[in-house]
C-alpha cells in the first residue's frame, strides 16, 4: 500500500526514526540497564524502524540499519533468540540488495551476526562472523567510517570470547 501521508506526518515519521534511534544508542552507552530501561531501549529501536518505514523516502539500507539497531539492543538486554531474528534480517537486507548498501553496512552485518553468535554460545559461527566482518571492514573505502567501524568491532561485548581469540 502506497504511503499517502500528508507530508507533516512524513516529517514526524522521519523525525521520530532518528530520535528515537539516537535514544537507543544513549542506552547501549550505558554500562548497566534496568529491566525497565531495556524494554524502553528495545521499544525505541521498534519504533524507529516502524517510523523509517512510514517514510516515503525510506531505502533497503535504512531498513537494513533499524534492524542492526534492533538486534543491537536485544544483544545489549542478552535476548539472543530475538537478536537473531534481527541480525539474520539484517544480514539477508544486506546480501539481497547491495546496491543499496555502503561498503559498511557489509562490515557491520557480519558483526551483529558475530555478536549474536556469540551470545548465544556459538564459537565457531561467532568466529566465522567475526573473520567477515574483519575482511569485510578492511575493505571500507573512506578512512573514518573505516576507524568507526573498527573501533566499534574492538568493543564488547563478546560474552565470553575474548577480541583476540576471535582474531
Amino acid at each position: 500500500m502506497e504511503n499517502d501521508a500528508p507530508v507533516s506526518d512524513i516529517k514526524s515519521h522521519r523525525y521520530f526514526g532518528i530520535e528515537f534511534n539516537n535514544r537507543v544508542w544513549e542506552y547501549l552507552t550505558r554500562n548497566q540497564l534496568s529491566l525497565s530501561e531495556e524494554e524502553e531501549m528495545i521499544n525505541l529501536a521498534h519504533g524507529s524502524l516502524l517510523h523509517w518505514s512510514l517514510c516515503k523516502e525510506k531505502t533497503q539500507a535504512q531498513m537494513q540499519r533499524g534492524e542492526y539497531m534492533i538486534a543491537k539492543a536485544y544483544i545489549k538486554a542478552e535476548d539472543g533468540s530475538s537478536a537473531l531474528k534481527h541480525a539474520r534480517r539484517c544480514y539477508d537486507l544486506t546480501q539481497s540488495f547491495p546496491d543499496a548498501m555502503k561498503d559498511f553496512d557489509f562490515a557491520y552485518a557480519h558483526e551483529i551476526m558475530a555478536r549474536v553468535f556469540a551470545l548465544l554460545g556459538d564459537d565457531t559461527l561467532s568466529r566465522e562472523a567475526y573473520e567477515n566482518a574483519t575482511v569485510a571492514g578492511a575493505s571500507i573505502a573512506g578512512s573514518k567510517d573505516k576507524a568507526i567501524f573498527q573501533a566499534d568491532l574492538a568493543k564488547g561485548p563478546w560474552f565470553g570470547l575474548e577480541q583476540l581469540e576471535l582474531q
